[in-house]
């Protein structure tokens, strides 16, 4: 009844503070300080209750392993720990029922397993890790996110397929640029709500697909980044449809623009660029560049 922490969330935080260096903390004001209430912590905010509801320590020295106790925060949202020297754990997430953004981004973060068990994440980055192999299967489960950062990896191999991505159906934003992905870009057709896609940076080969996005809203304010891969053929006539959108595509090996694409109908495209340069405010033509 507003009576301020509980014991046990103390317990939890100094755990956490004992367990990860806190007495190198680049910043620790107020940690471990008996009189003073955890909400009064450095990074530590609380509910109208008087339980913690978020935990930022980004760029702070935080080292070692965080606790599983951490998850146990009933009222936990928020957990920000990105650019610290960590070696993070999801083991316990699924105790963290209202857990909905979590920042572990330049962390040297090796592996995901049991992210799966975070059903209620609406927002991960994970960019700037160590991160190998193919792309991770557990993330594909949760059908709550709405912003998948995990570009900057040694991730490789071909992408799951639309079918796959179909389960994410509030994804608004998905950015896997600067890792080795190969093989053809999937469409996207099961996410209607995609508006942010950059998969630049990869080893994408054949033709965009047609549908890409097919789903989202014309109307609706589109930036698709499919810079530097491998990516040959026309750009897609179909693309005509949004009526602002961000398009990157330089990098490739781009054969055709059609015309319809660069005309006065899509002058807010690339920020004005189209409005100012026609085609040119989308691409080069072969053997031209941009000064």
């Amino acid at each position: 009844c507003g009576g301020g922490s509980s014991k046990s969330e103390y317990a939890i935080l100094m755990e956490f503070y004992l367990g990860c260096g806190g007495s190198g903390w680049t910043n620790r004001d107020n940690w471990a300080h008996d009189d003073v209430d955890v909400c009064d912590w450095y990074g530590v905010s609380c509910t109208d209750q008087g339980t913690v509801d978020s935990i930022r320590l980004g760029a702070n020295n935080v080292v070692g392993t965080p606790p599983k106790s951490l998850f146990d925060l009933p009222d936990l949202e928020l957990l920000w720990l990105y650019s610290n020297p960590i070696s993070f754990s999801f083991n316990n997430i699924g105790s963290a029922l209202n857990l909905y953004e979590l920042r572990l981004d330049s962390t040297n973060l090796k592996s995901v397993t049991g992210i799966s068990r975070a059903q209620g994440l609406e927002v991960l980055n994970l960019r700037f890790n160590k991160l190998r192999g193919g792309f991770p299967q557990e993330i594909l489960e949760l059908k709550s996110l709405i912003s998948l950062q995990i570009g900057d990896n040694d991730l490789g191999g071909p992408l799951p397929g639309s079918d796959d991505w179909a389960s994410m159906k509030i994804l608004e934003e998905l950015r896997l640029g600067v890792n080795g992905f190969s093989g053809r870009i999937p469409d996207f057709r099961n996410n209607p709500l995609l508006s942010v896609l950059d998969l630049s940076w990869n080893a994408f080969s054949g033709e965009i697909p047609s549908n890409l996005l097919i789903k989202l809203s014309s109307d609706i304010p589109v930036q698709i980044n499919l810079a530097n891969n491998r990516l040959q053929g026309p750009v897609p006539e179909q693309l005509d449809r949004f009526d602002k959108m961000t398009l990157y595509l330089r990098g490739n090996q781009i054969e055709t623009l059609p015309a319809t694409l660069c005309d006065a109908d899509n002058g807010p495209w690339n920020k004005g660029d189209v409005a100012r340069y026609s085609c040119d405010g989308i691409l080069c033509p072969p053997g031209f560049y941009n000064e």
